[in-house]
Parts: C-alpha cells; structure tokens; sequence
C-alpha cells in the first residue's frame, strides 16, 4: 500500500518538531515542499499534485538570507572584527553552501534523516554542496513559521556555529 502525501507530511513535522525541538507546524505542507527532493515529484504523481516544483528552491533563497542574517548578528559583537570585510570574510565561510552542505551531514542535524527522495537520488553520498539548498529551505519553514528566535534556537539546537568552527580547525 503507497503512503499518501498527508502520511508523509505528518510523520516528517513530528520528526522534525521533536528532533529539532521546534513548535507545531501550523502549516504543515511547508516542511514536505522544503525537503522532498524533486527527483521524488517528477516520480510520483501523488506528490507532483501538491506541489510546485520549485518551491523547494524558492524556500532557499529566503533561507539564505536568513542564515546570512544569523552569521551576522552572531558575529557582530566580537572585539575582533576590525571592519566589514572580516565580517563578510565570516558570512562567506559560514554560510557558503559547501559548509551548509557539511553541516546538513553532522549527527546534530543528518538530512538524511527527513529528506523525501527515491533511490535515484544521490545527493547525500555524492553531493558537493546540493544538500544545502534543503538545509536553507529548512532553516526558511522554521522562520517563516515560527520566526527569527525559534530560527536562533534550532542554531544553537544543531550547534550550527560550533559545528563549523570544528569544520574549518581541522581542515
């Protein structure tokens, strides 16, 4: 028996409202758009009815001007900025999506636990930087629903900021 769209969308907001301790999802379509891949909306004639397919990349670029938002004011307050470029030096390393990509890998977050795919999707084993555009649209349903201090919370939840830190000290 095929699980239907609304079976789907359930079981993703409860994983991710209790893995990322985050609020009800009042709009619960918004995490489904956000990580089904469009390789499982092409396939299945159930999840391309609900969806545009592009939704999942119009979250992104909202998400990314969130998480750019968040670098930001994280960063501001330290006495070691010596102008706008260290800053933007900081916003460029934080944000790029090669570390999104990274990050959305790290056991305190594991995309791969919520992503909707099919076997033909390859991003998780053989993707450079493509697991960041679901890593922005998460972080996007998480402001637009909840706003910008549950987005702050789900950062430190992830430990967004210490992850990267750990990324760039060993390499």
């Amino acid at each position: 028996m095929a699980i239907t769209w609304e079976e789907y969308r359930d079981v993703l907001c409860q994983k991710l409202e209790h893995d990322f301790r985050l609020p009800t999802f009042a709009n619960r379509d918004y995490p489904i758009k956000a990580l089904t891949s469009n390789d499982r909306i092409t396939q299945d004639p159930e999840f391309l009815k609900h969806m545009k397919k592009n939704a999942q990349k119009d979250l992104a670029i909202i998400g990314d001007a969130v998480v750019n938002f968040l670098i930001y004011e994280h960063f501001l307050g330290e006495n070691s900025l010596k102008n706008s470029k260290d800053l933007n030096t900081l916003r460029e390393t934080f944000g790029k999506n090669r570390t999104l990509h990274l990050v959305s890998k790290t056991l305190s977050v594991n995309l791969k636990n919520y992503i909707i795919k099919t076997d033909n999707d390859s991003c998780w084993e053989k993707g450079i930087t493509c697991l960041a555009v679901y890593f922005e649209a998460l972080v996007a349903i998480i402001f637009i629903q909840h706003g910008i201090d549950e987005t702050r919370k789900f950062f430190q939840t992830i430990s967004f900021f210490e992850n990267v830190k750990k990324m760039f000290e060993t390499n």
